[in-house]
């Protein structure tokens, strides 16, 4: 039975309007196998304390999934919430309690979507967190929020080993001079054989970033039927593709955490603009940044670790002239919850 079918009958199970063909279908999943047990506990226990949120505003949600974490195998090999956010909005745990549960948990909790027929297998970080993941070579990936990897379930077969990424990812690339490891983005690929690296590449970007840690990665492009390289980086060097006019520029100021940093639960800034910041807290803390324009000129370094997003803007206002408003989320018509909304705007003269 397909996931979505089963978490839509678990979900009908918890208010209690199963037919009888539907209960039959339940009762022989969960006597399938103890990890389906497992699963549904889990489900079971992050349903009933999304209930509770009806009437309270500030319940740790985290704990909640934490104990699920616990339950599920999958969490347990593969994923992992960062410290930073301790706390999940009311509004998104009340998505549960209102009939949507199955899907978000499927979409949003980061399950694996492995495709059998293809031996293909596809993991989305959710916004908000990160994952990480170990592939059949040993090669260890973690992924930033609102990311997504597709790879081969297994590379036995393979001349390459071919990853496709959309979004971002820090990649401890297990050595194999036979067999190449190539990271495939919208713009640009990435060869290497065996290293430590970052590549950026969100779709929303103008520009696809690469970091190298520690051995050597080339960047290539694919034009008419030949294959082109376009740079190749030494440990410690960052290259920026932009999108737009193809051209590869080196970052020279920088730090290399502000590129790695993530991963361990850092964001770091080092004489970003206001605009980089803005982008990075957002996809960081989920939320959706207007910045005026006011303020373009402005630049921060700091390093954040396990600050909610209240504690960085305020930091942010102390070190600048400027002041910010949250607007919490909304329920919409579709029964889905907008984002919560942050505007910087420059701090009024007295």
């Amino acid at each position: 039975m397909k996931n979505k079918e089963i978490l839509k009958i678990i979900s009908k199970s918890f208010d209690k309007k199963l037919t009888a063909s539907e209960q039959e279908v339940l009762n022989h999943w969960l006597s399938s196998s103890d990890d389906n047990k497992a699963k549904y506990e889990g489900y079971r226990y992050l349903w009933e304390q999304a209930e509770t949120l009806v009437s309270h505003d500030d319940i740790d949600v985290e704990a909640a999934l934490l104990k699920t974490k616990a339950q599920i195998g999958d969490f347990k090999k593969k994923r992992f919430l960062q410290p930073a956010f301790v706390k999940i909005a009311a509004s998104v745990a009340l998505l549960l309690s209102i009939g949507l549960g199955s899907g978000y948990l499927l979409s949003d909790y980061g399950f694996g979507k492995e495709n059998t027929i293809t031996g293909f297998q596809q993991v989305e970080a959710m916004h908000g967190t990160n994952t990480k993941l170990l592939l059949d070579d040993g090669t260890s990936v973690w992924l930033n929020s609102g990311s997504t990897l597709r790879f081969p379930v297994s590379f036995g077969n393979e001349d390459e080993r071919r990853v496709v990424l959309t979004g971002e990812a820090f990649f401890d690339v297990e050595k194999n001079m036979d067999k190449p490891f190539i990271v495939q983005t919208s713009d640009v690929d990435v060869r290497v054989h065996g290293t430590s690296f970052n590549v950026s590449a969100y779709t929303e970007d103008k520009s696809i970033t690469v970091a190298l840690v520690e051995g050597k990665v080339t960047l290539e492009k694919e034009q008419e039927g030949e294959v082109r390289q376009l740079a190749e980086l030494k440990p410690d060097q960052v290259v920026m593709l932009d999108k737009e006019s193809r051209s590869i520029v080196p970052v020279t100021d920088m730090k290399m955490k502000q590129f790695t940093g993530w991963k361990d639960g850092l964001v770091v800034f080092y004489g970003d603009s206001i605009t980089t910041v803005a982008q990075r807290l957002g996809k960081w803390y989920n939320v959706e940044v207007d910045v005026e324009k006011a303020l373009g000129d402005y630049r921060f370094t700091a390093t954040i670790q396990n600050e909610s997003l209240e504690q960085v803007l305020d930091l942010l206002s102390m070190s600048s002239p400027m002041t910010y408003k949250i607007i919490p989320a909304k329920l919409n018509e579709d029964k889905t919850f907008s984002q919560r909304k942050v505007i910087l705007t420059t701090k009024k003269r007295r």
